[in-house]
C-alpha cells in the first residue's frame, strides 16, 4: 500500500499537480480611510478591495497592469439605516482589484462635500494611498 501511494504521489509531482499545501494562498488586502497617505503592500494574485465609507467620494480608478479592476464601482447604501439623515452620505463606495504584476500603484480619490451642504476644507476631501506589489 505504502509503495502504492509513493508510485502516485511521484506520478502526480511528474504531470505538474501539487498539493494544496504548496500552493501559493492569495489574500484580500481591504484599503480604507485608515490607510490614507500610506504604502500598503500586497502580492501577485491578492484581491484589493477599495471601502471608503461615504457616499460622496468619487474613486479614481487606477490604470496600468499592476491592478486589474474585476468589478465596476458600487455605492453601497444599508438598507433601512435609521441613523442615516438624507445629505449624511451614509453608505460605501467600491471597487476591488486582482494584483496582476509587481510594482507601484497610487490610488486616488475626491469629494467636494463632507456632510450636509459642508464644503470638505483642507485635505479633507482628498484621499491617496500607494499599493507597493511584489
Amino acid at each position: 500500500m505504502k509503495r502504492t501511494l509513493t508510485a502516485l504521489t511521484a506520478l502526480a509531482l511528474a504531470a505538474g499537480c501539487t498539493s494544496a499545501a504548496s500552493s501559493p494562498r492569495h489574500h484580500t488586502v481591504t484599503i480604507a480611510e485608515k490607510d490614507k497617505g500610506h504604502v500598503v503592500n500586497a502580492h501577485r494574485g491578492d484581491t484589493v478591495r477599495w471601502v471608503l465609507h461615504s457616499t460622496y467620494w468619487t474613486l479614481r480608478p487606477a490604470g496600468g497592469a499592476v491592478l486589474v479592476k474585476t468589478g465596476q464601482h458600487e455605492t453601497v447604501v444599508p438598507p433601512g439605516d435609521r441613523g442615516c439623515v438624507p445629505g449624511q452620505g451614509c453608505g460605501t463606495v467600491e471597487l476591488d482589484y486582482r494584483v496582476a504584476h509587481a510594482g507601484r500603484v497610487t490610488l486616488t480619490a475626491h469629494r467636494d462635500g463632507c456632510g450636509e451642504a459642508m464644503l470638505c476644507t483642507g485635505d479633507r476631501g482628498s484621499f491617496r494611498v500607494q499599493i507597493v506589489v511584489t
